[in-house]
């Protein structure tokens, strides 16, 4: 029986909201610290802070905004070691119109867990982001079923808002309007504990 990839990143992210859920900070740090909770359960070389695809692979799947080409996602394990720098530095001739879905196939196919993340009192953190954070995960899963896949990274949603200040529940009701209908919706880890 195989390790169960997605329970170990959920059992980091526990570790996360308990032991740094509270601190305040800016987004990177608890970044940087949800992955070293993660890497408590899984080897830090399948951990990928920011994996990177070129936005015109999925841009034909939903509405996204764009960040110099490409798409990023917050957190990703993969399935192996992989090669893990920039969209354009793994796509050789992408300059000369070569295309660049082959590697981003290849990408996604080695991912196993893609991951989004929010911070409840960011000024960046509204209904709409969070929206637009699920379809990046949608346009993933969809690309994917279009290149005739039938595997699917499992996508979480890890929101850190200890004090219950975002309305989640608007936002995943818009996003779920758009979530393909043949793969699991992303989990939504939510924490942490609230005092109240």
């Amino acid at each position: 029986m195989g390790v169960d990839v997605p329970a170990l990143f959920e059992c980091g992210v526990s570790d996360y909201f308990r032991d740094f859920g509270r601190r305040l900070a800016r987004e990177s740090p608890h970044q940087a610290w949800l992955l070293v909770s993660v890497s408590r359960h899984i080897s830090p070389q399948l951990l990928v802070a920011e994996l990177q695809v070129p936005n015109q692979d999925l841009r034909p799947f939903g509405e996204l905004r764009d960040s110099q080409g490409a798409v990023n996602f917050d957190f990703a394990v993969t399935r192996s070691e992989i090669d893990l720098r920039t969209w354009k530095s793994r796509t050789i001739g992408w300059n000369r119109g070569n295309p660049t879905f082959p590697t981003t196939l290849m990408t996604l196919q080695q991912t196993e867990v893609l991951a989004e993340f929010k911070l409840a009192g960011s000024t960046s953190t509204t209904r709409r982001a969070l929206v637009h954070d699920i379809r990046k995960l949608s346009c993933a899963i969809r690309f994917l079923e279009a290149q005739g896949c039938n595997q699917y990274p499992s996508c979480f949603y890890i929101i850190l808002d200890p004090e219950r200040r975002l309305r989640v529940d608007r936002a995943l009701k818009l996003a779920k309007l758009e979530w393909p209908d043949f793969a699991p919706f992303p989990k939504i880890l939510l924490g942490p504990e609230c005092d109240r």
